[in-house]
């Protein structure tokens, strides 16, 4: 039998949470001594609501770290004067004094910390002259808690709904340090807000109003609003309740489409209500965050395509449709709070036909704001090829396209546009708090400020992680001038490492370019190696199974590293970028290397050494796969590659030791946000050190023995391995082939459909028997363990589509194809029908496949009663992928 374990062997050993006591420690642990002998603060700003009190203590406390006595020699004035804008501020400076006067509570809470940095940089002295002016140009700057619960669609899921506090004070502290003034937090109106018009909403409002209005309370003292993220007005998705009120919901063919529709009087009026209440109930709250756009679906303009039969009789496009709902929510908000932030957050506008994004822009409502994904349908040069960033990203400045197209129309229209962004960390590499790529952030922002941007969600669950990376986040926010990138590097770095700033600086600036090898694929963040890669296990032996998801700490990874490849590179474009990822890396480190830290140094000195080899041990895994292709393969010379394996497998066992000291040293790493868990710790990395060894003296062992004795190295590529399935190709006539039956998901044959294949000089040939107006999904792997993008193949009863069949790509952006790719795709398969026959056609050198050389193909008929012709024991679903198991790929020999 295969190998099936699937399920993480160490789900239930994951260590405590460590740096929880980092995050809520005091934030003025270590600071240098300050030169001052002793000094008063004046507080004489006008506070009724004592809001700046945090700030005051925060103030005396970093004096009293940095041995300053409180007394009259050094006077720190706060005082209230008129500024440009709110958290403006100004600080000017004297022999015997400091003088920090804004307008308002946040601008002296800003200031104050710009002076304790001040500090900072110049190891506790500060200027006798000179005047600082500063002003925010990013007015919002959202974050949110790494470790509150995430909002799973159930009621009990989510943070609003437990009694535990994740706000602490010191916790609060660095986020004001970081400049941040906002944090969000998710929640669904149907557990947290009651309704007239869908009674059963509101499970458990109470306790989560109750507990909301004290969060709000408690940022508040520390000038940190508080927003609402939701997927809303909600549709069925995981909702029962909205299944009871078709009346709400739009209609499609007859049937409730099970989205909220805003041409049915009470769909617009649920979504006013909504708006209304929750405004109504929690007058306090800074804003709403809503995703419009994708993810559960929301409104019946929430997916690529209006498909609303009473939105059409009204005359709506999906862009009308989309903002009539936007429209009805700031109805029922701005009956309340008019200066609410509501902010429409279209996640998923990649999958929308540009002139939908632009018309949805031109008839948004002024009062609304817009978010979109910063980088998400980017086109990222890399190997001189263009290639598809698709979500979201750190290491791909960006913009994406949907970001310019939004940009253009709503400065047009004067709507203010937010952009959402991945500070600290992205998917690519979330199992670690933050990156240290400040270079990067610097050009995002650059981008942002010259594109009038005026907020910012700084991140998903995971990305906003309080570090160096949040930090420059904040002083970019108010920085006006973007001309000298080194000069902010090394202003970021005094902060942490005052004598060693241009040291640091030249190594976050290696460190930014080396990242920028990451490879831009969809796929390679949601699935690739760069989170976990020192606990793969490194078969030699293929065992088929799939790769993990990044963002879950529940599966072991598998062996089909092609997963996170697919269409946008080959195997050995990869390697190359992961190749220049890690050499950069190391270089960066090169510049790291001192003598003395301080424990914060020490901390940012671990964070970025275990980047390095957590991408070392990613360049490996993909190298180890591609080598065992070709061993697998029979190309070149067996033992070499062997050689080369058992060498990789060597040095990850030392790397995945090296690493377990980092973790064990500097708790944060390995933990990922989303997971809630960590991907990476101690147990995990010695477990598979210790997998490898065995490895080694098993299968390697046995692999070697083959090779000598001049045997088929593994014979999996052959289809000789149980449970697998192979179709052996014995002549160049298709009609002689022998046909293979397919057969139902429960086992039964399905006698309407089969398939037999050919081999035809430069052609593989395949012949589909199906039933009328059948459809068949297609899916290849003419690279081994690489899945090629599905097809299907749609037979019709009349078309002029050649051979009365319609060849569509299946979810062609996921795969990397854009522009022309997906028809180019769709032409490499030449299909012609005959008798109710389906001839397909693939050309060996279209599909870089080698004469003698196996491949594998998935054959499913589509239906209420799918078939395959070969029958999988299990199916996966998964994003991206769909419906889905390797179980179900046939071997093809000739």
């Amino acid at each position: 039998m295969r190998y099936r374990v699937f399920r993480d062997l160490l789900e239930d050993k994951q260590p405590p949470f460590e740096f929880l006591k980092e995050l809520n420690g005091p934030v003025h642990a270590h600071v240098p001594p300050g030169n001052l002998g002793c000094a008063r603060l004046e507080t004489c700003f006008p506070d009724e609501k004592n809001l700046l009190e945090t700030a005051y203590d925060d103030f005396r406390d970093y004096l009293a770290a940095s041995g300053i006595r409180q007394g009259p020699a050094y006077r720190f004035i706060c005082q209230q004067r008129d500024s440009a804008c709110f958290e403006a501020y100004t600080v000017s400076f004297h022999p015997d004094r400091c003088v920090i006067s804004a307008a308002d509570t946040e601008g002296i809470r800003r200031a104050l910390v710009f002076v304790e940095d001040e500090m900072l940089r110049r190891g506790g002295s500060l200027p006798t002259s000179g005047f600082i002016e500063k002003k925010p140009w990013l007015r919002s700057r959202i974050a949110r808690c790494v470790f509150s619960p995430l909002n799973k669609h159930l009621p009990d899921s989510e943070e609003l709904a437990d009694d535990i506090e994740y706000y602490s004070d010191n916790y609060l502290n660095r986020l004001a340090h970081d400049g941040v003034n906002g944090i969000w937090i998710s929640t669904a109106f149907r557990f947290m807000l009651p309704s007239k018009i869908i009674p059963e909403y509101g499970i458990n409002w109470e306790k989560s109003i109750a507990k909301l209005n004290k969060t709000i309370a408690q940022c508040a003292r520390y000038g940190i609003g508080v927003y609402l993220l939701a997927n809303e007005p909600a549709s069925t998705y995981m909702n029962d309740a909205l299944h009871l009120h078709p009346e709400v919901m739009g209609s499609y063919q007859g049937k409730p489409n099970g989205l909220v529709c805003m041409s049915r009087p009470q769909g617009a009026a649920y979504a006013e209500e909504a708006g209304r209440t929750l405004f109504t109930l929690v007058p306090d709250l800074r804003g709403l965050i809503v995703i419009s756009a994708g993810e559960s679906l929301s409104s019946c303009a929430s997916s690529p395509k209006l498909e609303c039969d009473l939105c059409a009789e009204k005359g709506l496009t999906l862009g009308t449709a989309f903002a009539a709902c936007e429209e009805a929510l700031w109805r029922g908000i701005s009956s309340v709070k008019p200066d609410a932030d509501f902010i429409s957050w279209s996640y998923d506008h990649r999958s929308w036909d540009p002139e939908d994004i632009r018309e949805a822009c031109r008839h948004r409502g002024d009062n609304i704001i817009h978010m979109q994904n910063f980088e998400d349908y980017g086109i990222n040069q890399q190997l001189g090829k263009p290639r598809l960033a698709l979500d979201y990203w750190l290491s791909y400045v960006g913009p994406g396209e949907v970001f310019k197209e939004s940009v253009i129309i709503n400065r047009e229209r004067g709507h203010e546009t937010f952009a959402k962004l991945q500070v600290a960390c992205s998917h690519e590499t979330a199992a670690i708090p933050y990156v240290p790529v400040p270079g990067i952030l610097f050009e995002k922002f650059k981008v942002m400020h010259e594109s009038g941007v005026t907020g910012a969600q700084y991140s998903w669950y995971f990305g906003s992680y309080p570090s160096l990376m949040t930090k420059a986040a904040g002083e970019l926010a108010f920085r006006d001038d973007f001309s000298d990138k080194q000069a902010f590097l090394r202003e970021l770095a005094a902060l942490y490492w005052q004598e060693d700033a241009g040291k640091v600086a030249a190594a976050w600036d290696m460190f930014s370019e080396s990242y920028q090898n990451v490879p831009s694929s969809v796929a390679f963040e949601w699935y690739g190696p760069l989170n976990d890669a020192p606990v793969w296990k490194l078969f030699l032996k293929p065992v088929d199974l799939p790769l993990a998801k990044a963002w879950k700490a529940e599966d072991h990874n598998g062996d089909r590293f092609g997963e996170c490849i697919l269409h946008t590179f080959t195997p050995d474009e990869v390697c190359t970028l992961l190749e220049r990822l890690y050499c950069g890396w190391q270089e960066g480190l090169g510049k790291l290397s001192f003598d003395r830290m301080s424990l914060e140094q020490q901390a940012q000195s671990r964070i970025a050494q275990a980047l390095g080899l957590m991408f070392e041990s990613a360049y490996h895994a993909m190298l180890f796969y591609t080598l065992r292709n070709e061993l697998g393969l029979q190309r070149g010379d067996a033992m070499s590659h062997w050689q080369n394996m058992r060498q990789i497998v060597l040095r990850e066992i030392e790397l995945s030791r090296e690493l377990a000291d980092l973790c064990s040293a500097e708790g944060s790493i390995g933990y990922h946000s989303e997971a809630l868990a960590y991907k990476i710790f101690p147990e995990k990395l010695l477990w598979r050190a210790r997998e490898l060894e065995k490895s080694l003296e098993s299968d390697f062992a046995e692999v070697k023995q083959r090779i000598a004795a001049g045997q088929i190295p593994l014979t999996f590529y052959y289809g000789e391995e149980e449970d697998s399935h192979r179709y052996i190709i014995s002549g160049s006539d298709i009609n002689e082939a022998p046909w293979e039956r397919f057969t139902y998901e429960d086992g039964e044959p399905d006698r309407t459909s089969a398939v037999r294949f050919a081999c035809d000089g430069g052609d593989y040939v395949m012949q589909i028997r199906l039933p009328q107006e059948a459809t068949l999904k297609l899916q290849g792997e003419y690279t081994f363990f690489v899945p090629s993008a599905p097809v299907l193949l749609i037979k019709e009863t009349s078309t002029d589509s050649a051979g009365g069949f319609k060849v569509e790509v299946m979810s062609p952006l996921s795969y990397g194809l854009f522009g022309s790719a997906a028809h180019d795709e769709t032409c490499r398969y030449r299909c012609s029908s005959q008798d109710g026959i389906l001839t397909v056609r693939l050309s060996k050198k279209d599909f870089g496949l080698k004469d003698k050389e196996p491949f594998r193909l998935m054959l499913r008929r589509e239906g209420d009663r799918p078939s395959y012709w070969v029958k999988p024991d299990r199916v996966f679903q998964r994003l991206i992928f769909g419906t889905y198991s390797p179980d179900a790929l046939g071997f093809i020999l000739s």
